[in-house]
């Protein structure tokens, strides 16, 4: 950082996902039966600064 600016101090944008396989494309010994979407996945976040990129 330089000086005293702030890391985002204009506009910015973010975004979420979920990063893992399917459950129906797993071995039967490593699938998880404890529901739908989300269930083994990671959570994967971004903030990107729109003027610097």
């Amino acid at each position: 950082m330089q000086g005293d600016d702030p890391v985002f101090s204009g506009p910015s944008e973010a975004d979420d996902t979920y990063v893992g396989g399917k459950e129906a494309n797993k071995h039967a010994s490593k699938k998880q039966k404890q529901g739908r979407d989300s269930v083994g996945k990671a959570p994967t976040a971004g903030v990107k600064d729109r003027r610097t990129g």
